[in-house]
C-alpha cells in the first residue's frame, strides 16, 4: 500500500515524500478538509510507518525487524525451533562437552575453535566481554593520542585539536594552512581477528559518518595503518586485510605496512575530509545541551577565580575539573536527572565511592534555571543515598530530582539542595592535597 494523501487524492512512493507533501503550500491545508480525510491520511501514515519498521514478522517469538536477512537468521534459531518444536539444523558440534556450542557450518565451527573465547564458561565470557571492552576504550584513546601527535608534527597545520571525549562522532578538528575552514576526521583502531587470521577495521558502527570524512586507522603495534573516505566503504561496516595472503582483496589497497607511504598519502588526504561549520555539529541534541553548559559552568568558574578544564578522555565518569576538583556535570531541560553509568554488559549502575568523583554539578538549563549550578561534594550524595559505598550502608541511586524555581519561586523550598546552589565557595575554603 503507497502512502497516500487523500484530501489531494496522491500518491507517494514512501513514506517521508507523504511528510513532505504535507508540509508544502501545493497541499489542500488539513483544517479545510473533511474530518474523514484527516484521519485517513493519519492512518494512512501510521500503518505505512508499522509496514516499514516491522516488514518482517515473526508474531509467536514477538520478533520484528525491517532486514530479511536478520529475519531469515531469526527462523533458524534456537529460540524459534523450539517454540514450533521444530528440529534445530545445526550439524557440527563443538567436540568440547563442557562447551555444548553448535553451528549451521563448519567454517563457523573452525572459527570457534580458534576463538579466545573457546572453553570458558558462561560466567568466564561474560567477564571476558566486559574486560574486553575495556581494554577497547583505551586502545582506542591511545589510538587517537598517536595520530594526534603525529597530525600535529606535520609542518602543513595550522591547529589540530582532539574533539571525541565529549561525545562527538569526529574525534579530530584540524585547520590546513591557507585554508580558513576546520576539517574534521575519525579515527578508528584495526584489530587483529585470531578467528579469521587477518586485521579487521570497523568503518560505521553505531555512528553514520557524513560523505567525505576521512577515516584513519592503525594497530595497536604502530605497524599497520589505513587510509579512506568513508563514501569508499558506504555499504559494509567493517573491512578486513590479510596480512600473510597473496590475493589482495577489494580493500587491500586503502592498508599501508609502509609508514613513509602512508604519511605522504595522509597529507594528500586531509586535503579532502568534511568541512563542518562547528564541533556540535558531530553532537546528538542532548550532547549539546551538556557541551553548551560546560561552556557556562567554564565562565562562571572563572569570574568565581576558579580554574576550568576538559577531561580529555571519555574513559572514565569524569567530565571535567574544577581547581583540579574531579567534576561529574549534568544537564537537562527537566528537573530530573540520570545519575547513573553504563557497565560493560551494558547495565544501568549507580556511581560508587571507588569512582573518585569529589564533585557533582548539575543545572536545570531552561528559561527560569539556566546558569545556576548546583555543586554539591560526593559526601553530601552519599549521606542523602545517592552513591553506593563499599560497605553497602548505601546501595546508590539511578536518578536525582532537584527543586527548580518557575516564576520566581522554589517548587521545593526546604530543599537539602538548595543549601549547594552555585556553591562556589566550597573551592575557596577546600582545597586538593597532592602527595
Amino acid at each position: 500500500m503507497k502512502p497516500k494523501c487523500i484530501p489531494c487524492k496522491k500518491e507517494f512512493a514512501s513514506q517521508s515524500g507523504l511528510t513532505r507533501h504535507l508540509g508544502s503550500k501545493g497541499h489542500e491545508k488539513v483544517e479545510n478538509a473533511p474530518l474523514l480525510a484527516i484521519f485517513s491520511v493519519l492512518i494512512v501514515s501510521i500503518i505505512n510507518s508499522y509496514i516499514r519498521k516491522y516488514r518482517h514478522n515473526c508474531w509467536e517469538c514477538h520478533f520484528h525487524n525491517n532486514r530479511k536477512d536478520i529475519y531469515k537468521g531469526h527462523l533458524k534459531s534456537e529460540e524459534h525451533c523450539k517454540k514450533f518444536k521444530l528440529k534445530i539444523n545445526k550439524k557440527y558440534k563443538c567436540p568440547d562437552t563442557n562447551c555444548g556450542a553448535s553451528f549451521n557450518s563448519k567454517q563457523n565451527l573452525d572459527r570457534h575453535l580458534r576463538s579466545v573465547t573457546h572453553n570458558m564458561s558462561v560466567d568466564e565470557k561474560k567477564q571476558f566481554n566486559v574486560d574486553n571492552g575495556k581494554q577497547a576504550a583505551i586502545n582506542g584513546f591511545n589510538s587517537e593520542t598517536y595520530i594526534y601527535i603525529l597530525l600535529s608534527k606535520l609542518t602543513i597545520m595550522n591547529f589540530v585539536k582532539c574533539v571525541g571525549y565529549n561525545g562527538n562522532i569526529y574525534d579530530i578538528k584540524y585547520q590546513l594552512k591557507g585554508e580558513k575552514c576546520i576539517r574534521f576526521l575519525q579515527i578508528k583502531t584495526i584489530s587483529w581477528s585470531f578467528g579469521q587470521n587477518r586485521f579487521t577495521m570497523r568503518t560505521k558502527g553505531s555512528n553514520c559518518y557524513k560523505n567525505n570524512t576521512l577515516i584513519i586507522g592503525v594497530d595497536n603495534k604502530r605497524k599497520l595503518f589505513c587510509l579512506l573516505l568513508i563514501n569508499d566503504t558506504i555499504t559494509v561496516e567493517k573491512i578486513g586485510f590479510y596480512p600473510n595472503s597473496k590475493n589482495e582483496t577489494k580493500y587491500s589497497k586503502y592498508f599501508y605496512l609502509d609508514h613513509k607511504k602512508f604519511e605522504s598519502d595522509l597529507i594528500i588526504n586531509l586535503k579532502k575530509s568534511i568541512i563542518l561549520s562547528s564541533e556540535i555539529d558531530g553532537l546528538t541534541t542532548e550532547q549539546q545541551t551538556e557541551f553548551y553548559s560546560l561552556q557556562r559552568l567554564e565562565i562562571k568558574g572563572n569570574s568565581n577565580d576558579i580554574s576550568y578544564r576538559p577531561n580529555l578522555t571519555n574513559m572514565s565518569v569524569i567530565d571535567c575539573f574544577l581547581n583540579d576538583f574531579n567534576v561529574q556535570h549534568k544537564s537537562s531541560s527537566r528537573h530530573d536527572f540520570h545519575l547513573h553509568k553504563i557497565k560493560g554488559d551494558n547495565r544501568k549502575s549507580s556511581y560508587s565511592e571507588n569512582d573518585n568523583i569529589h564533585l557533582f554539578v548539575f543545572e536545570i538549563v531552561n528559561e527560569d534555571n539556566i546558569n545556576n549550578f548546583f555543586i554539591i561534594p560526593t559526601e553530601i550524595m552519599i549521606e542523602n543515598g545517592y552513591i553506593e559505598t563499599n560497605n553497602k550502608k548505601y546501595l546508590g541511586k539511578i536518578s536525582i530530582k532537584l527543586p527548580f524555581k518557575k516564576n520566581g519561586k522554589w517548587s521545593r523550598p526546604k530543599h537539602w539542595s538548595l543549601k549547594y546552589l552555585n556553591n562556589f565557595d566550597y573551592f575557596k575554603n577546600n582545597m586538593i592535597i597532592t602527595l
